[in-house]
């Protein structure tokens, strides 16, 4: 299963389950943030990150400067858990 079958399983349980009204308040804000945050800005494949520092799993704080190796990895997908804490 690729990325898109795995996010498209997602959604279909999030649609399932969900509140009433909740997968219509989600749809909305998606399309928001299309229109307000163009995909054309979003960092690329092999575009330099931003200096940041985020708390490694021990809690003592990484910046990327720092870690000449780092690798950042990021995961594009509907996560039925997020919408649960909302």
């Amino acid at each position: 299963m690729n990325l898109q079958d795995e996010s498209d399983a997602l959604r279909a349980e999030f649609i399932r389950t969900a509140p009433p009204g909740r997968a219509e308040l989600y749809d909305a804000k998606v399309e928001e943030l299309q229109r307000t945050s163009p995909i054309e800005k979003a960092m690329k494949t092999g575009d330099h990150a931003p200096e940041f520092t985020l708390p490694n799993p021990s809690g003592r704080p990484v910046s990327l400067g720092s870690e000449p190796d780092a690798i950042v990895a990021a995961l594009r997908a509907l996560c039925a858990d997020a919408t649960k804490a909302a």
